[in-house]
């Protein structure tokens, strides 16, 4: 994707049980820190995201204050990590590793452009959230990696082309041009990209740099989309939030195009590490 660095944008993601907009502002994030112009959104369809799914209400609220919106989508089957290396209390798992199984990513492209539809988002990316470290498999019985790193990213990807398949489908079928999005670590999105099956339109994936700096590819991935360059260290009306900026070209965003910003500070790779 191409950078331009006048019309890099800055914001912010997060995720409330409670409901997108339960708590934070969108006034309040358009404000914060001298300015944001997009909010990374979780939309539903996706188990495990209950009110914490954006709705149609929530996005006209936060496109009324000039902000843009990226959706995320991540499975989290009931007391399941899912696309996450987290359990639901916040500890480590390595049962990521039999998640990504053949028909997977069908089912989750399926319900992502339904949790889309449910927000009125009617083009745009949807950023798949691989929210682990593809290096670390590590079976709490034995203290081993239970796959390799190269098999997982082999498995995650073969995961994104049912989702390309299943996109350009039903793009095709429905007149739509929603786009693929892959939030992770460096060596995920470097394996997603380079991959010539994995488009939406003949689109490759826009991509998301995960903040997590001990993860594979942070610091040689460098045609990101998005970075994630601060993980959790702010918090906002009472909520703890992401910071992102973009690379400066187009990632994905909907509703309200945000305007160029080019006085905000930028973070860049000596941005505080996340917790």
């Amino acid at each position: 994707m191409s950078t331009n660095s006048r019309a890099v944008q800055f914001g912010i993601d997060y995720r409330d049980p409670h409901g997108a907009l339960a708590h934070i502002k969108p006034a309040d994030i358009q404000s914060f820190q001298d300015g944001k112009s997009f909010v990374g959104e979780y939309i539903g369809g996706a188990a495990g995201q209950d009110k914490a799914a954006l709705t149609a209400a929530d996005a006209s609220a936060l496109g009324a204050q000039g902000l843009s919106i990226v959706s995320i989508y991540e499975n989290r089957p009931s007391g399941q990590p899912g696309m996450s290396d987290t359990d639901p209390s916040g500890k480590y798992t390595s049962a990521w590793v039999d998640y990504f199984q053949p028909g997977q990513g069908t089912t989750d492209a399926q319900n992502a452009i339904s949790g889309a539809n449910s927000a009125g988002q009617l083009t745009g990316a949807i950023y798949f959230a691989i929210d682990l470290n593809p290096a670390k498999s590590t079976d709490p019985a034995t203290g081993k990696d239970r796959i390799s790193e190269e098999t997982a990213l082999d498995q995650i990807d073969e995961y994104f082309q049912e989702i390309s398949a299943y996109f350009n489908s039903y793009n095709q079928q429905n007149g739509t041009s929603y786009q693929i999005g892959v939030y992770g670590a460096g060596d995920v999105l470097a394996t997603i990209v380079a991959d010539p099956l994995v488009n939406a339109g003949g689109t490759q994936a826009f991509t998301w740099l995960a903040a997590p700096i001990s993860w594979p590819g942070y610091d040689t991935f460098t045609a990101w989309d998005i970075k994630q360059y601060d993980n959790d260290q702010f918090r906002l009306d009472g909520r703890n939030v992401d910071l992102d900026q973009t690379s400066g070209g187009a990632f994905g965003q909907w509703g309200i195009a945000p305007q160029t910003v080019s006085d905000f500070p930028c973070g860049d790779d000596s941005s505080p590490s996340p917790g």
